[in-house]
């Protein structure tokens, strides 16, 4: 699709939503000096470009050709699911919500500890790593994945919600610290029974835990 036309957006819009546009680019936006949010949905994009500067605070990237992560601006929402990524870096150091659900990605790393919620499923992960520091974390959604063992979660003191589903996990443990989570969410794993859950006094919805 040739250049987008911006003659007609006001200049101090706050959202602009190209989804399904045929970009193959990202537009230059710089003259918007107000943008909030940028969705580019179901596009053709591979590069990550023309945005670094912004002012963004929500970025949304779902459904492109993106295979590495590069020149983002700050932003404290960010959606690079269903992408080619393979490898985390370079994600914005103040970045609250980060969803990168059906990648190529193998192991966590590189996340920033501001970290609330953090979308992983769909991936090639094996194991749980590098997420100790994600001290203010509150959601972790892990399904679809190839992860066998439940571990390194006991620095997650703040989490409420925990998704692992469709993996290979045969027992549960490593869960005695999550003293706030409340939703848990483990069908379709290995487990042939549910222990260990005792100091999860707040617990109020975890799935069926059957195959």
């Amino acid at each position: 699709m040739s250049e987008i036309n911006f003659e007609q957006v006001p200049l101090d819009t706050k959202i602009i939503d190209l989804t399904h546009y045929g970009v193959s680019v990202i537009p230059n936006i710089s003259n918007f000096k107000q943008l909030n949010t940028l969705i580019l949905r179901q596009n053709k994009i591979s590069i990550i470009e023309n945005i670094s500067q912004t002012q963004l605070e929500e970025l949304d990237l779902y459904d492109n050709s993106i295979s590495t992560i590069q020149n983002l601006p700050l932003v404290k929402y960010l959606d690079l699911s269903f992408n080619k990524i393979s490898s985390i870096q370079n994600i914005p150091c103040n970045v609250e919500e980060l969803f990168l659900i059906a990648n190529s990605i193998s192991i966590v790393e590189g996340l920033p500890s501001t970290l609330r919620n953090l979308e992983l499923g769909d991936n090639k992960i094996r194991s749980i790593t590098n997420i100790d520091h994600l001290s203010l974390l509150e959601q972790l959604w892990l399904g679809k994945n190839k992860i066998t063992q439940l571990s390194g979660l006991s620095d997650l003191s703040c989490l409420k919600i925990l998704s692992i589903q469709s993996n290979r996990i045969v027992e549960l443990e490593g869960l005695d610290d999550l003293v706030n989570l409340e939703e848990f969410y483990i069908s379709h794993n290995g487990l042939t029974e549910i222990k260990n859950l005792k100091n999860l006094k707040k617990l109020k919805i975890y799935r069926d835990w059957r195959n």
